[in-house]
């Protein structure tokens, strides 16, 4: 199993007047290769979930095994080791550095992970190439289209090579149009072997995925799989 959660709870702000459960005892099982879209009313919990599974939240109750790694036995050094080495993370707002350029932004995540001087290059030639920016790949991402700018984003999410993806509302800024053209791009990058998981609220974008778990009050209250 590659991700497993077990009883996973998150408080915040607890034993104040203002303690608020996100979490209540979820659990999760995640295979290698999988496809899943996470959707909910805002306020439901899934992005709450989405960053434990990376690793960049914590939570007060219950296991959470990455790889047969158990998350909260690492040190926080480790498990940023395992962020960078393992997770590649997509955001709505691109995340990105608009001066610089698309190849600059795609090889950032390298510089942090020791990677070769020489090696930077190739790798990061090879994340664009990937997602087919190659055209892209000297303009200043301030130049780009919303679309394009996600395509970035993806491409120096996969740059290190991760195993799982990590997307939390990717398509929300973007039109209808695009989003379909962005999903092509996680479909692509699943039937390479890349696990996918998606927070969204959009219908239309869960339906692209192969399985759908729907999150209310904290809780999963329907995990669907679909060929």
């Amino acid at each position: 199993m590659m991700l497993e959660l077990k009883g996973i709870s998150k408080i915040y702000h607890p034993g104040k007047d203002n303690e608020y459960r996100a979490l209540k005892k979820v659990d999760l099982m995640v295979e290698e290769g999988e496809f899943i879209a996470i959707i909910g009313e805002s306020g439901a919990g899934k992005s709450t979930l989405l960053h434990i599974l990376g690793g960049v939240e914590t939570f007060e109750e219950g296991s959470y095994r990455f790889k047969d790694q158990e998350i909260k036995k690492m040190t926080d050094r480790k498990i940023s080791k395992l962020r960078g080495q393992e997770i590649g993370f997509v955001l709505q707002d691109f995340g990105l550095l608009g001066e610089q350029t698309v190849i600059k932004n795609v090889s950032m995540p390298l510089y942090f992970d020791s990677t070769p001087m020489k090696e930077i290059n190739r790798k990061a030639l090879e994340a664009i190439e990937t997602i087919g920016i190659t055209e892209l790949k000297n303009k200043k991402v301030r130049q780009l289209s919303g679309g394009q700018k996600q395509r970035v984003a993806i491409a120096r999410a996969i740059v290190n090579t991760p195993s799982v993806i990590l997307a939390d509302e990717p398509t929300g800024a973007l039109d209808g149009k695009t989003s379909l053209e962005i999903m092509e791009v996680f479909q692509k990058l699943n039937s390479l072997g890349k696990t996918i998981i998606i927070v969204t609220h959009e219908m239309y974008i869960a339906d692209l995925c192969r399985r759908r778990i729907t999150i209310a009050d904290g809780e999963i209250i329907r995990d669907e799989r679909f060929k």
